[in-house]
């Protein structure tokens, strides 16, 4: 039933923009840069080294699905770890065997992508905004578009991979997966 009232948050904008962290921290090289999203469903924040989603908070009561991904304000210390962030690109070496293209087995190293990715802004209009973070890795690109709407409540991500990973007995054989660690009480 229609009351005659107006939904405000409808007509909210959509919301992008770059930024750079406030303080570097002991250990850290740089100041991290970040681009922030916010559409009325909820606000994200992504390293722009990583492609990584280090903070997304829904409006509706304002809950952090990422536990790790960005200092808190609770703590003294930089408690970040970005590999636990949501959308964290992964390289994957499992120890050679005779199902290597059908099952993963032994694990013998992974390598989180934190520090390979630059990220810019591709589209940003009115209904969309799409960031772009492009990876090379040894002789592999990897392209991913997260897209982020005005008026829909989801994450769009399209990854794209020229894969050129050598395997064999000595490395093993490499794959590529996408780690997400959301921060989920209860579940």
């Amino acid at each position: 039933e229609d009351d005659g009232t107006v939904d405000e948050s409808r007509d909210e904008p959509l919301e992008c923009s770059e930024l750079r962290a406030a303080e570097v921290f002991v250990g850290e090289e740089n100041r991290k840069e970040y681009f922030a999203v916010r559409n009325r469903f909820f606000s994200l924040l992504l390293r722009c080294d990583a492609g990584a989603v280090v903070s997304l908070v829904l409006r509706d009561g304002e809950r952090e699905l990422v536990a790790y991904g960005t200092k808190r304000k609770t703590t003294f210390s930089n408690t970040a770890r970005p590999e636990l962030a949501l959308n964290v690109l992964q390289v994957v070496r499992e120890r050679p065997h005779s199902m290597s293209a059908w099952h993963l087995h032994e694990v013998s190293a992974e390598r989180s992508l934190i520090h390979t990715g630059q990220t810019s802004c591709v589209e940003e209009g009115p209904l969309k905004v799409v960031l772009r973070t492009e990876h090379v890795i040894d002789q592999t690109t990897i392209r991913q578009d997260l897209t982020v709407y005005r008026d829909l409540p989801r994450i769009d991500v399209t990854v794209s991979v020229d894969w050129r990973e050598s395997c064999g007995n000595a490395g093993g054989v490499a794959s590529l997966k996408v780690a997400v660690t959301p921060d989920l009480p209860g579940a």
